[in-house]
């Protein structure tokens, strides 16, 4: 992950970058640097660390300038910080920063070669600024030249520029990748995240995908695609939030206890069924298809809605990998489609090239996001924010409860609007009301996970299953144990249990099966009893009295508020949250700060 902000400021420009930095930074591990331009003369400092350790470093040199600009990256694996790709990249009198993927770099570098040019190092944007300093040689304008330059690549990016031959602006482009800027009393801003300029504007303008941007202290010029002046939409900037460098063990905890007061503010906002008419404005009475479609924990979120799309709305659908949606082949189209892409950041790379293949197929796409400012929002025809505030750390815990309170809202609101608002469409309306009391409930399992948890601390790996809905919730489960605790785990079917995972239980294997009161029930029995006699040790997760069913097998037990079928899966995955963050702590691992892993966090 990696945050880039940008200022041309009256006075000295790094404390604002300083400012603007520390709110783009969720991680200790990782690395800050900024460049300035004062005159023509550009200066660089960066350091590996937190933004603290930057400001340390800049003690020790502190560039001058009024214009400047800066990224920070969390690296994703243990010593990537130091692989020189972190700071603002410098050549050939430009200095870049940059987010996105380069899928081109070594025909670039090739390119460069037989141009005379040896770009140093061997991270991506290595490449920029030489790619820049080029066609600025060649006669291009700091805009020519950022547009041609972005013409030879190939992916998504955002790119941010100070060239020395442009004193006091900053010029940028981005291709499938969020940027907005703003202005305020201390000058004007760019950031890839309205949240950075939090307190130094007001309203954040949010830039269509393939604008450019110029910026110097008085003045924002943005222009479209064909070069003519654009002007775009804005979106009111939050309160300034803290800084969340050092993100804790806390917060991760916060973030799993908030969950009660996020359902109840997705009740708030989407009882109403005129808000969902307005937000999404999709005509359900000509809707036969649809296409869910997520990454992560957003796809597991995907699989809970698709049953319940298909059970109250009737209609055909599919629940998508984002990154597999994004290329695989497309059936012919048909007028009566659409599709709802979630995502917790709204920047996920996977789910907008999904997005950008759906709508030049001619489907209608519609985004269930966190991020009201995020490119996701901006590309769907319509969007619902899911109230989730910002994460603090990079496992999805109240974002993935969020996403699947708001698709249930949906569901309901389709099948309303489909003319099927029978009893139980009308119960599940009232049920959604509830789920705050029954996460609060879910809540209470911190102390019981814990003791559970130490019959993990030394496991080799681990098997969740689960049937119908919570089929997805143990596979979300497995997931948290992999983030979380570094376990090697796996979300299987119940059904599939006694396939090939069977053959990989052991005697004392820990077992972890999800099973509630519902028409699954004896099936899910059935598979427990199976697994133990193969000699596995379980845990079963699930409500008192499914949980008494078992009573002649003996057995752990996590337990979970009795709830309706239709909401199990939310409220099963709160308990395994907190089983997942309690199983990091017993195995010495610091669910703040997961390995080889990046989010973008919003």
């Amino acid at each position: 992950m990696s945050g880039i902000f940008g200022a041309a400021t009256r006075t000295d420009v790094t404390e604002v970058l300083v400012e603007g930095l520390k709110r783009l930074t969720s991680h200790d591990r990782g690395a800050v640097g900024i460049a300035t331009l004062d005159g023509s003369k550009l200066d660089t400092v960066s350091s590996i660390g937190t933004v603290q350790d930057f400001i340390t470093q800049l003690e020790a040199h502190r560039p001058a300038g009024r214009v400047g600009i800066g990224r920070t990256r969390w690296a994703s694996a243990p010593g990537e910080a130091g692989d020189g790709t972190t700071e603002p990249a410098v050549g050939g009198g430009v200095a870049v920063a940059w987010s996105g993927a380069i899928e081109n770099q070594r025909e670039l570098r090739a390119d460069l070669d037989r141009s005379g040019i040896d770009a140093p190092g061997d991270g991506e944007p290595q490449v920029l600024p030489w790619l820049l300093a080029r066609e600025l040689d060649r006669g291009a304008s700091p805009r020519g030249a950022l547009r041609a330059a972005s013409s030879f690549i190939d992916g998504s990016f955002t790119c941010v520029a100070l060239m020395a031959c442009a004193p006091g602006k900053i010029h940028a482009m981005h291709r499938g990748r969020g940027l907005v800027v703003g202005t305020g009393e201390k000058g004007a801003f760019i950031a890839t995240t309205a949240d950075a300029l939090a307190g130094l504007a007001r309203e954040a303008t949010v830039l269509d995908d393939g604008d450019m941007v110029e910026i110097s202290h008085g003045r924002i010029e943005i222009r479209d695609t064909m070069g003519a002046v654009a002007h775009r939409r804005a979106v009111p900037v939050l309160k300034p939030r803290p800084a969340m460098i050092g993100v804790s063990m806390q917060a991760v905890r916060d973030d799993i206890r908030v969950q009660p007061e996020m359902a109840e503010a997705i009740v708030r906002a989407y009882d109403d069924p005129r808000a969902l008419d307005e937000r999404l404005a999709i005509d359900w009475s000509r809707v036969r298809r649809l296409r869910l479609i997520g990454a992560g924990s957003s796809y597991h979120a995907c699989l809970v809605a698709k049953r319940w799309f298909q059970a109250f709305a009737d209609l055909d659908v599919t629940a998508e990998i984002a990154s597999e949606a994004a290329h695989d082949p497309l059936p012919s189209r048909a007028s009566d489609e659409i599709a709802i892409v979630v995502s917790q950041s709204g920047e996920t790379l996977d789910a907008l090239r999904a997005v950008e293949r759906l709508k030049s197929d001619g489907v209608a796409v519609f985004a269930v996001v966190n991020d009201p400012t995020s490119r996701l929002a901006q590309d769907a025809s319509g969007f619902l924010t899911t109230f989730a505030g910002r994460e603090s750390g990079v496992i999805a815990t109240k974002s993935h409860t969020a996403a699947l309170l708001v698709l249930a809202r949906v569901a309901v609101h389709a099948a309303n609007r489909r003319g099927l608002s029978g009893q139980a469409v009308g119960d599940l309306r009232d049920i959604l009301k509830l789920t705050s009391a029954w996460i609060e409930t879910a809540l209470d399992a911190e102390t019981a996970a814990a003791e559970l948890a130490a019959g993990l601390a030394d496991a080799r790996g681990t098997l969740v299953f689960g049937r119908g809905g919570l089929y997805p919730t143990a596979l979300e489960a497995a997931t948290k144990f992999k983030e979380l605790a570094h376990l090697h785990a796996e979300g299987v079917a119940g059904g599939e249990i006694r396939h090939a995972s069977i053959n990989l239980i052991e005697r004392a294997k820990p077992i972890l099966a999800l099973m509630m009161s519902n028409p699954l029930l004896n099936h899910t029995a059935a598979d427990i009893r199976a697994v133990m006699t193969a000699g596995a040790r379980v845990t079963v997760v699930g409500d008192r009295s499914a949980i008494g069913t078992l009573g002649d097998i003996g057995g752990r037990a996590l337990t979970v508020p009795p709830c309706p079928d239709i909401v199990q899966p939310i409220i099963a995955g709160i308990p395994l949250q907190i089983f997942a963050l309690a199983t990091a702590i017993a195995r010495g691992r610091d669910p703040s700060n997961p390995r080889n892993l990046a989010k973008i966090i919003k």
